[in-house]
């Protein structure tokens, strides 16, 4: 479903005029157990005339790191954006990240048993 909808924000932010790339590097860096994580985004997309870039993440449901990302996105003068498909959230989303909640409109995915 994430792949879906990255699909469909590409195709929605080219038809704008814009230039959406996919996994684009963030600007920040986590540490896990196996050492530093550099932050990659969903989508970025660059706009004409001077607009700020928009930063596009796309999720399951809320994720703190997702959260960190864009903040740190929003936080350098990007339009942060947040698509979440199922699930909701108990973190606060501040003003700063436009949230797109589409968890009611996006259909159950059930993936088939496998055999083995």
């Amino acid at each position: 479903m994430t792949a879906l909808l990255t699909e469909h924000v590409v195709g929605w932010a080219s038809d704008q005029g814009w230039r959406p790339e996919r996994e684009v590097r963030g600007r920040i860096v986590r540490q896990t157990i196996n050492g530093p994580r550099q932050a990659r985004l969903d989508v970025v997309c660059e706009r004409p005339g001077g607009l700020p870039p928009v930063a596009i993440e796309i999720d399951r449901t809320g994720k703190v790191w997702s959260l960190q990302k864009l903040i740190a996105e929003a936080d350098a003068g990007a339009v942060a954006l947040w698509v979440r498909w199922r699930g909701r959230t108990q973190i606060a989303v501040p003003a700063e990240i436009g949230l797109v909640d589409i968890s009611g409109a996006a259909p159950a995915v059930r993936l088939p048993r496998s055999s083995s």
